[in-house]
């Protein structure tokens, strides 16, 4: 499989991609593993032979775009996974969801585990995100979410739980509203944008950004608060 994903950074056995949304992180039920991002990476570049990498440090969903960090050694991995662990690496979502919110919150709602070891055993996990506000009416806002916490479909759930669910989420979305705002066939509008650290970690740069896909911008413009550069911060 050709990869189809822009590589914004690539040294020293790390690897950091724009994951485009629609494609699957690893293979799984209905998705071969060679039409994953796992796989495209095993045909692209040299894995250390033994490490069953790429070992990706956080996931994104399928419908999800945006940043992935990947390391392709045990070494990258090692030097990476601790502080990536203990939050050293700050990590921003930028997502439009519908109806009008407020200028900044924190939404802290413990989620049931989703993770396949867990699901269905009862086990409760703490939640936190906090969000800002960067432009929307009374229809759909465009948020900034920083999570504190990275469970299983966090800000999708979360969102939800707010009672302003993701523009275009096929799982926990709200088809009456994407069909209202014209929507339906945009896709999941939630994007993996930012990593940043204080300097802790000298393996990865301080600041990685992804560009907003194109399907954010247009429902953003087409929804009456077009974005750019100097929206963001």
């Amino acid at each position: 499989m050709e990869l189809a994903v822009d590589v914004l950074f690539d040294e020293a056995g790390l690897l950091v991609l724009d994951k485009p949304a629609g494609l699957a992180m690893h293979g799984g039920i209905g998705v071969d593993n060679e039409e994953s991002l796992h796989g495209a990476i095993r045909n692209a570049w040299e894995v250390e032979p033994g490490f069953a990498g790429p070992s990706f440090l956080g996931r994104l969903d399928r419908p999800t775009s945006g940043l992935v960090v990947a390391a392709l050694t045990r070494d990258a991995l090692s030097a990476v996974e601790p502080g990536w662990r203990s939050g050293a690496v700050v990590k921003e979502y930028l997502a439009i969801v519908h109806g009008a919110v407020g200028a900044r919150g924190v939404i802290e709602v413990p989620l049931a585990a989703r993770r396949p070891h867990q699901r269905g055993s009862g086990r409760i996990e703490q939640a936190t995100n906090e969000w800002e506000k960067i432009a929307g009416d009374r229809r759909a806002s465009l948020v900034r979410c920083r999570l504190k916490t990275g469970r299983t479909h966090q800000l999708r759930r979360h969102w939800k739980a707010a009672g302003h669910p993701i523009v275009g989420d096929p799982r926990y979305g709200h088809e009456a509203r994407d069909r209202d705002l014209g929507t339906l066939e945009c896709g999941l509008l939630l994007h993996a944008w930012r990593l940043r650290h204080s300097g802790t970690m000298p393996h990865l740069p301080v600041l990685l950004e992804a560009p907003l896909p194109e399907r954010v911008l247009q429902v953003a413009a087409r929804s009456g608060f077009p974005i750019g550069p100097a929206d963001l911060g």
